[in-house]
């Protein structure tokens, strides 16, 4: 969900206004990015507050995620320490993992890496059309008018 509103937030403002055949001001974009990464973070808040009771610790430490080098012991100890096997003050024990779960465990990072392959090998041409599209041209040009 957290990553759901997270790409909202890169992926309605750029597409939104041309579907709907409008424009939106710099004002109604940045707003529009701006709660939608605001409700991202308040669902990834809710997870660690969910992961902390699992290892039966305050949601409230969930805040140290702000105070600096405090963020990085925190989410070392929400990644490595095992959950609760039992029951604790929070409720019983999250259910195992299903096989979907573990399949999106293993897809999802092999397409970011996927991805990542492709847009590494597919940079150079990028950039290389980005220079003459934007730089080399419009330079050609003003020496032209000159």
């Amino acid at each position: 969900l957290a990553i759901g509103f997270a790409l909202a937030a890169w992926l309605v403002p750029a597409y939104l206004p041309s579907l709907l055949g409008i424009r939106f001001t710099l004002q109604v974009d940045l707003m529009l990015r701006l709660s939608l990464h605001g409700l991202a973070g308040l669902v990834m808040l809710y997870l660690i507050a969910m992961r902390l009771h699992d290892l039966n610790k305050s949601g409230a430490l969930a805040m140290g995620l702000f105070i600096p080098l405090v963020n990085v012991v925190l989410m070392g100890l929400l990644t490595l320490a095992p959950g609760s096997s039992h029951a604790n003050r929070y409720g019983p024990p999250p259910a195992a993992a299903g096989t979907v779960a573990y399949l999106l465990g293993l897809y999802v990072p092999l397409l970011l890496n996927i991805s990542a392959a492709i847009a590494v090998y597919l940079q150079p041409a990028a950039s290389q059309l980005y220079l003459q599209q934007y730089i080399v041209q419009p330079i050609d040009a003003l020496i032209k008018r000159w």
